[in-house]
C-alpha cells in the first residue's frame, strides 16, 4: 500500500510539472504574440501614409501588410471617432468601432492596448484584440489601428505540442466563457 501511494504521488508531481512546462510555454507563445502585434502597430502607427485620406490606398496597404501575417484576422484603421477609414476586411463604410474595448483603450490610454477576446464585427471569427492610436502632426489622435489574432492561433499552436493522452489545453476569458479547447472533442 505504502509504495502503491509513493508511485501515485510520483506521478501526481510529474503530472502537476508537466502542466506547468506546458502553461509556461503557453504564457511564452502569448507573450510573442502580443510583442508581434505591438510591433507590427507601432511601426504602422508611426506611417505617413495613414494620413492618407484615400481609404482605397489605405486599403491597399493593408491588404499588402495582411497577405504578409497570414495569422491574423484582420487589420483595421478606424477614424477617431470609430468610423472606418480602411480595413483588410470589409470595406462596409457603416461600420463603427468606438463601441468595441480595445478602440476605447488605446483612444484613452494613447498607447498600445490587448483587451479580452470578442467576436469580430469584419470576420465573425473569435479574435485577441489590440489596438493602437495613429497621432497626427499636432498630437492629436487622428485613428485608431485594430488587429485581430483567431484564437484558432493557438489551437494551432497547442497541436504541436506533446500534450499527454487524455489532456486537453481549455482557455477561458476573465468571466469565464470558455473560448477554445485543444484538441476539439465532446
Amino acid at each position: 500500500l505504502y509504495r502503491g501511494l509513493e508511485q501515485y504521488q510520483a506521478n501526481k508531481d510529474a503530472t502537476l510539472a508537466r502542466a506547468m512546462d506546458l502553461t509556461r510555454r503557453f504564457g511564452e507563445k502569448h507573450e510573442s504574440e502580443v510583442r508581434q502585434a505591438q510591433t507590427l502597430l507601432g511601426t504602422l502607427a508611426a506611417a505617413p501614409e495613414l494620413t492618407s485620406s484615400d481609404p482605397q490606398k489605405l486599403r491597399t496597404i493593408l491588404l499588402r501588410i495582411m497577405d504578409a501575417n497570414p495569422e491574423y484576422a484582420y487589420l483595421t484603421l478606424a477614424n477617431a471617432d470609430g468610423s472606418l477609414r480602411a480595413s483588410s476586411a470589409s470595406t462596409d463604410n457603416s461600420l463603427n468601432f468606438s463601441d468595441r474595448t480595445s478602440f476605447q483603450v488605446a483612444q484613452r490610454d494613447r498607447r498600445f492596448s490587448v483587451t479580452a477576446a470578442v467576436v469580430s464585427v469584419t470576420t465573425g471569427k473569435a479574435v485577441l484584440p489590440f489596438a493602437a492610436p495613429v497621432m497626427g502632426d499636432g498630437g492629436q489622435i487622428t485613428g485608431v489601428l485594430l488587429l485581430g489574432l483567431p484564437i484558432e492561433e493557438y489551437d494551432r499552436y497547442f497541436s504541436t505540442l506533446d500534450i499527454p493522452e487524455g489532456s486537453r489545453f481549455v482557455l477561458f476569458d476573465g468571466r469565464g466563457t470558455r473560448l477554445l479547447r485543444s484538441p476539439r472533442r465532446d
